[in-house]
């Protein structure tokens, strides 16, 4: 694998483990009160911002794009057969 296929494909795992941590119970929880924000109850408004930053990032990451699967690797000189 060549280093922009590396790179891009560590930044998807990357955001897939934090949208993974970010969206379960325990980290949740910090957001369990009852306080509001405009009406709101704070676990929702947190739920829909990571979302939301999920969303962003994914759009982030497919805008920069990686490698291109259709592109031929350059030859190389050990061809043997």
């Amino acid at each position: 694998m060549n280093t922009d296929s590396t790179t891009y494909r560590q930044r998807q795992i990357l955001l897939f483990a934090t949208g993974a941590v970010m969206l379960t119970d325990p980290f949740l929880s910090i957001f369990r009160t009852d306080e509001m924000i405009a009406g709101v109850p704070v676990l929702v408004v947190a739920l829909f911002s990571i979302w939301a930053l999920l969303i962003v990032g994914v759009a982030w990451l497919m805008e920069r794009g990686g490698p291109d699967p259709l592109r031929t690797p350059p030859p190389t000189d050990d061809y043997t057969g």
